[in-house]
């Protein structure tokens, strides 16, 4: 337990979060974080990863991580409870789907139905899922090529099935 606590507001304002082992070895020192505070409700405070736990909390199994919010958010005070969303650097090209358009979702892996080159008919295909950012899901594989994925109703199709699009 520590007996003496010191702080400074010189570098800027620090928030700490766990992440889990999958998200961790995404993220690198100096990606770029959001973060948004429940007593701000209204604003977004931009941030930068600038520490990253070499191994996990035995108690939580997460890992911590630092993300250095710069003045002038020295209204923020100690202890307030919020949400960071750590973008990584991109290594490679993702697309960007609505989230309603998943099926069978298990851990980094999911189905979807593409409309196929025609127009007319359903595709089944197994993507591949790099993270979430809001109410989109970033997919790293299974969507070569496809410029539409079917949301409404998808649960509801077979693959090959005819499809009706309104616009």
């Amino acid at each position: 337990m520590p007996i003496l606590t010191l702080g400074s507001h010189a570098r800027g304002v620090v928030v700490r979060a766990g992440l889990a082992d999958r998200d961790v070895v995404r993220v690198r020192l100096g990606d770029r974080a959001v973060v948004r505070f429940d007593a701000f409700p209204d604003r977004t405070f931009e941030g930068t990863v600038t520490e990253l736990a070499g191994a996990a909390d035995p108690m939580t199994g997460t890992y911590d991580v630092e993300v250095t919010v710069p003045l002038p958010a020295s209204r923020l005070a100690s202890g307030l409870v919020g949400q960071v969303e750590i973008r990584p650097a991109a290594t490679h090209r993702v697309a960007l789907i609505p989230i309603e358009s998943l099926l069978e979702a298990d851990g980094s892996h999911a189905t979807v139905f593409a409309v196929s080159a025609d127009g007319r008919r359903a595709e089944r295909r197994s993507v591949t899922i790099a993270f979430l950012t809001g109410d989109r899901v970033a997919v790293t594989s299974g969507l070569e090529s496809v410029t539409t994925v079917v949301t409404d109703g998808a649960a509801y199709l077979d693959d090959g099935a005819t499809l009706r699009i309104r616009p």
